[in-house]
């Protein structure tokens, strides 16, 4: 398949790369490790990485936050939920945000596990696997 022609598309693509990457090399907290190498891939494709980015509800009433956006010109162009564990919150934290690219990055257990959730279209599933940590 010919690469995407839209710049946030191949940002997208490149997310597997960074997980790798940070799968190879984190020595500590890996979801911090890889919300840091997300952030630093937004930021070499010409976005502005914000961590936490605050949500009204995370689906039991209490404000949440977002892993990572990618923002250019104070617009949302991306939102990723990073999850080591299979749960209802990021599809509901995603859910609220206004962007039209909501990726969820997964690293734990079998993606069939995901059948029961039903993930709305409009959210990305990257199902990935560590290997080295």
């Amino acid at each position: 398949m010919p690469p995407s022609a839209d710049p946030v598309q191949q940002a997208i693509d490149r997310i597997p790369w960074a997980f790798i990457r940070c799968d190879l090399l984190c020595q500590g907290n890996f979801h911090r490790s890889l919300q840091l190498e997300l952030a630093a891939l937004g930021k070499r494709c010409g976005y502005t990485p914000k961590r936490e980015w605050e949500v009204p509800d995370r689906g039991d009433g209490r404000r949440g936050f977002i892993d990572l956006v990618w923002l250019l010109d104070d617009k949302i162009l991306a939102a990723i939920e990073l999850d080591r564990v299979y749960r209802r919150k990021p599809i509901f934290k995603l859910k609220q945000i206004q962007t039209e690219a909501k990726i969820w990055i997964c690293w734990s257990g079998s993606s069939g596990y995901f059948h029961h959730l039903q993930i709305p279209p409009e959210i990305v599933c990257i199902f990935l696997e560590r290997r080295y940590g």
